[in-house]
């Protein structure tokens, strides 16, 4: 069994040797410990009892009824590896690791005969033998009942983890593994310090002696908090015996908190007045007081680094100096008597102790150690001078119009077999080749677990780490944008998981839910189809929280645009279970979308908003009539038509004409994350007639280039969903193992690139590409009073004015129809698909259109650049990846004299270039490309005046074009 959650939890005190750790988990005063052991300082060559405190911890199995069997789970750290030679079968039941219960208490034992390293080897569920020089330091240790329903953990529900001595004398304050406590009015502590042998024993306090033994192995010394004064006192236990120890425990009467306003600049979150000092904000109403806790004070309860508090009781503010800026600081804030650990919720970087141990050191190099056995829960990171990221400024980069947008949607997790930011850097020449000029990422701030959809959001500034370093993500956005390629990110407002500060800090566990006096969460969701834990975003403190947030990815990254996950949640009216009601124009919900659109544009009004609604048209329309896009669902009509089905199959209803637009308001889609893949439900619901069949795989594959020549050509935005262009035909609720099941809808899917070599497939690509090209380079093609019959199984769409003409002919059928494609005028007319042309001798005239035939005709001929080679510009050939296809490598662009084609191979005669100026006059014309060395050729640009210019390149007798910026 893999162990879910390896959360190393071994506490280190100052003294000269590693204590036994009984609990990570501790409140300011004395708890009990989670499990002992007897004797107290066993190395791996001794024998030991184990004592397990079922009511400690998580308490999940406190108070069973007599004759329940509890079952450890149980590894050892070896060579600093946890949980190596596992004794014990999960959810069965085995008696190697079966606890005997003390009488009828919530306390179970469970011995280790002869020695901790000979039970091990010869009892581990591997039949392993432990090398014998092998160094055996903890012991890991999980508890559960014999269906393994119930578990035995942390308090936080991490693993359980005691550290083993080394030979020789030992001792330390058993009781309090902690360095420090925070100390309340009216408690009475014991404290308990033992030694692995015979000993002077001596507790001092504050330098005076308060207790001592002339031999013994154990000594105790109650204290009353009551006797202490406020601040901080020092606690000593000693030992001399063969050798001398010392543990010392800082103890810190609590006192209230200093009331300061927050300084000028203050604001919440992290913010570094300079490369040495830290300032910290944290919004906390209603709380009583807040430690730091951290690397930079020893995680200890000191008074100095308690909180001021705000005269308004709002916020808890702090200064901390001194720090290094090169080192990277783990942090959390301790809250009240309760002792919640959180890390601030504008963290840019977290540690987490369930997931991060699964992140490959490929994907994370040198990723900080999580501090483990001193705290647990997420750790935030902070540093005063990160390394920064030097941005690219060679190229010219601007988003492209929201009307010609095509954007590819992508789940990083999916998208490559690495998993990465830096595997996606890696098939950026496939996106650009594809021609999209956009790619929408699917959530990638810190979000619960690793391989998610990144639905459950832990922390909205900090990149999750599972994809790379936050440097990775902006080498990804720098590199898009060096290809013209916009990058929006889907972001997740509508609710927070469990794991997020916003939730933990105001939590009423008695009932399941956020406590009534969140500043940011409702206790109860106000809409149908919630998740996790709704926002109320009519609250002061939700709206700061988004806005921030949104703000720091356009500084931070460079985002062109966000897509709003459940955009329609954000609203204060409750319609219960009401989907209906949920959907009627709110407009409490509109003032605060405006309110979300209006923020975003302050740092950047060109920046794209796209809402994920599905509400009212009249509401809808709103957003769109602001600039907003709105996610437009054709997932039924173009399937429908796909699979040559007559139901529903109207495609109009897609279009903004259908709800009276007239703008370009309406992202349309055949397929997203969220829907069954088109190809799927072709090969396996298809209609068929005859020896024609849509379930097979190649018709399947003509159907969708069918309907991807209305998709992408229909007038405004359009998103397809990431190897939709391969015709990518796994189901969404694909389990992996052959088996279809609704629970495995958002389970990792198998990344198929091998589909870009299966030609049939590539045709499709190919159909995508050209499209896409047509879409983006034609202004005809944004003319929404463009004529539709999209109804039924014959569908035509025509573009008509003085510059472009383009007619669009589609039989969706699963046989042959005669149809009147309505040219609007007679002569040649291209077939800009199939590089083949039509001449209409009469516009009235009927044709017959085969089962999924189709044709995308142009009054003009229209050469899309061929896909044999990516053409990419950069000021450096070396910095570029060419992985996927070959390119054409433009450099310097802009250019000042001399700019330099570097080709896949040596040009041949005939292969020549031509430059032409923005208003297509030839300027350059039709210079051979193998008067250079080799595959590389230089155009002399320094006689021209500073623009742009296109180049077109001949090679082989095909056709590639660019531009470049004179300087």
């Amino acid at each position: 069994m893999l162990e879910p959650c390896e959360v190393a939890i071994t506490m280190k005190k100052n003294h000269l040797f590693l204590s036994i750790l009984f609990s990570i988990f501790w409140v300011a005063g004395f708890s009990q410990a989670i499990v002992t052991l007897d004797p107290p300082f066993p190395t791996s060559n001794d024998a030991v009892t184990i004592t397990f405190n079922a009511d400690q911890g998580n308490a999940q199995l406190a108070d069973l009824p007599d004759g329940t069997n509890i079952f450890a789970h149980t590894g050892i750290t070896v060579d600093g590896v946890n949980w190596q030679f596992v004794v014990g079968d999960w959810a069965t039941v085995d008696n190697r690791v079966l606890m005997t219960r003390v009488g009828t208490s919530n306390q179970y034992t469970l011995q280790i005969p002869g020695s901790i390293r000979d039970w091990y080897a010869n009892n581990n569920n591997a039949n392993a033998s432990i090398p014998s020089g092998a160094s055996i330091t903890k012991l890991c240790m999980v508890f559960r009942n014999a269906a393994g329903t119930l578990e035995g953990k942390t308090a936080t529900n991490g693993d359980i983890f005691v550290d083993l001595a080394t030979s020789g004398f030992s001792a330390s304050i058993t009781s309090h593994p902690q360095n420090s406590l925070l100390l309340n009015t009216g408690e009475s502590i014991t404290f308990t310090g033992q030694s692995s042998a015979a000993a002077a024993l001596e507790f001092t306090l504050d330098d005076i002696v308060v207790g001592s033994e002339a031999a013994s192995t154990s000594l105790n010394y109650m204290l009353n908090s009551d006797d202490l004064t406020p601040g901080l006192h020092t606690l000593i236990f000693e030992a001399i015996g063969s050798g001398t120890v010392r543990d010392t425990i800082y103890l810190n009467r609590h006192s209230a908190p200093t009331t300061a306003a927050v300084p000028s600049y203050g604001s919440e979150g992290i913010i570094y007045p300079n490369e040495t000092t830290a300032y910290l904000q944290l919004r906390a109403p209603f709380k009583g007081f807040i430690y730091v806790l951290g690397d930079f004070n020893n995680w200890s309860f000191l008074p100095e680094f308690k909180m001021n508090k705000t005269p308004d009781g709002q916020y808890f503010w702090i200064e901390i100096p001194n720090l290094d800026p090169n080192r990277e600081y783990r942090f959390q804030y301790y809250i009240d008597w309760e002792g919640i650990r959180v890390a601030d919720p504008y963290c840019e970087k977290v540690l987490d102790p369930w997931n991060d141990p699964w992140i490959n050191e490929s994907t994370y190099p040198n990723l900080i150690e999580y501090p483990s056995g001193i705290t647990e829960g997420i750790v935030g990171v902070l540093q005063t001078r990160p390394e920064a990221y030097v941005w690219d400024n060679s190229y010219t980069y601007s988003k492209p119009p929201k009307e010609d947008l095509v954007i590819y949607e992508m789940l990083v997790r999916d998208f490559t077999e690495d998993r990465t930011f830096a595997a996606v850097i890696e098939k950026l020449p496939y996106i650009a080749t594809l021609g999209v000029n956009a790619i929408e990422l699917m959530p990638v701030a810190e979000f619960d677990g690793n391989e998610s959809w990144g639905y459950a959001p832990s922390f909205c500034s900090a990149v999750d780490k599972y994809y790379g370093p936050k440097n990775e993500l902006k080498r990804l956005v720098d590199s898009c944008h060096a290809r013209g390629i916009a990058v929006i990110s889907d972001v997740v407002f509508n609710h927070v998981w469990g794991s997020s500060p916003l939730s933990q800090m105001y939590f009423n566990n008695e009932l399941g839910q956020p406590a009534g006096n969140s500043p940011w969460l409702n206790q109860t969701a106000r809409h149908p189809f919630n998740v996790g834990y709704d926002m109320n975003h009519e609250s002061p403190a939700t709206k700061f929280f988004v806005k921030k947030h949104l703000k720091h990815w356009i500084d931070e990254f460079r985002i062109d645009g966000y897509r709003f996950d459940l955009s329609k949640g954000f609203t204060q009216t409750n319609s219960g279970q009401d989907v209906g009601g949920w959907s009627n124009y709110d407009q409490g919900r509109v003032n605060i979308l405006l309110d979300y659109a209006a923020s975003i544009r302050q740092t950047d009004p060109s920046n794209f908003i796209i809402f994920e609604h599905f509400g009212a048209w009249d509401e809808e329309i709103v957003y769109a009539n602001d600039g907003a896009m709105l996610w437009g669902y054709g997932g039924t009509p173009y399937s429908e038509a796909a699979m040559g089905w007559p139901n529903n199959q109207n495609l109009f209803n897609t279009t903004p004409q259908a709800r009276g637009w007239g703008n370009y308001g309406l992202q349309t889609f055949m397929e997203s994350h969220d829907e069954e893949r088109l190809m799927y439900k072709n090969i396996n619901f298809g209609n068929a007639s005859g020896g024609y069949d849509t379930k097979n795989l190649n018709t399947a594959l003509d159907r969708m280039e069918a309907a991807a020549s209305f998709f992408i050509v229909l007038p405004g935005p359009k998103m397809m969903w990431q190897f939709g262009e391969l015709g990518y035909d796994v189901s969404i609720n694909d389990c992996g193992n052959g088996t279809i099941n609704e629970d495995c809808r958002t389970s990792n899917k198998p990344v198929r690139w091998e589909y870009y070599n299966n030609s049939n497939r590539k045709d499709l690509f190919e159909v995508y590409r050209k499209l896409i090209y047509l879409k983006k380079t034609q202004p005809s093609l944004r003319d929404l009073g463009v004529f539709m019959d999209l109804g039924g199984y014959e569908k035509v769409v025509r573009f008509t004015n003085n510059d472009f003409n383009c007619v669009i002919v589609g039989n969706f059928d699963v046989v042959g129809q005669e149809m009147n494609p309505g040219f609007p005028f007679g002569g040649i007319w291209y077939d800009y698909l199939n590089n083949d042309s039509l001449d209409v001798s009469n516009p009235g005239n009927a044709f017959n259109y085969g089962p999924g035939e189709y044709h995308v005709y142009t009054d003009r001929r229209i050469v899309p650049p061929t896909n044999n080679y990516e053409i990419i510009t950069t000021n450096n050939e070396d910095d570029l990846n060419q992985s996927f296809t070959e390119a054409i490598i433009v450099y310097p662009n802009p250019v000042l004299n001399n700019v330099t084609f570097k080709l896949p191979e040596t040009p041949k005669s005939g292969d020549v270039i031509q430059l032409s100026d923005i208003t297509g006059r030839v300027v350059i014309s039709n210079i051979s490309l193998n008067n250079g060395s080799g595959n590389k050729f230089s155009l002399d640009t320094s006689a021209l005046t500073p623009g742009i210019y296109i180049y077109t390149l001949s090679i082989e007798g095909k056709l590639y074009s660019g531009k470049i910026i004179k300087q």
